[in-house]
């Protein structure tokens, strides 16, 4: 996979997660009605965070570690929050996602995909 594709696949990533948090947040409906679309992402997600790690341990690459080593710092620190809520919940009969974690998605969806343009225009004048 080319550098740019990398950045250009990135922005969309980045856009998909705005989208999963907008549209859970609107939502707010009970985790078994809302499964195929955090499957779906989360689906996603775990690909791009293989196809991450090997642009980061690429020594050719000329994308910044930095940015793919964020995504794989936010996957993880996501699915260890999903885990800990699912600890605490597993009494309840309907598991909801917390406002926090859609908000922190959307979020880092927003910086993913404005860092994943920036990278991809300065590569752009670079090759």
């Amino acid at each position: 996979m080319t550098d740019q594709l990398y950045l250009l696949i990135s922005i969309g990533i980045g856009i998909l997660l705005i989208i999963e948090s907008l549209v859970l947040f609107k939502k707010r409906a009970p985790q078994s009605a809302i499964s195929p679309i955090a499957l779906l992402v989360a689906v996603a997600e775990f690909g791009w965070l293989v196809v991450s790690y090997q642009v980061w341990r690429d020594v050719n690459s000329l994308v910044p570690n930095w940015f793919s080593a964020s995504f794989m710092a936010y996957f993880l620190a996501m699915t260890f929050a999903g885990i800990q809520h699912a600890i605490k919940t597993r009494d309840q009969p309907e598991m909801q996602l917390p406002d926090h974690l859609l908000l922190i998605g959307g979020i880092f969806g927003l910086y993913f995909g404005l860092a994943a343009m920036g990278c991809w225009y300065f590569l752009l004048w670079q090759v």
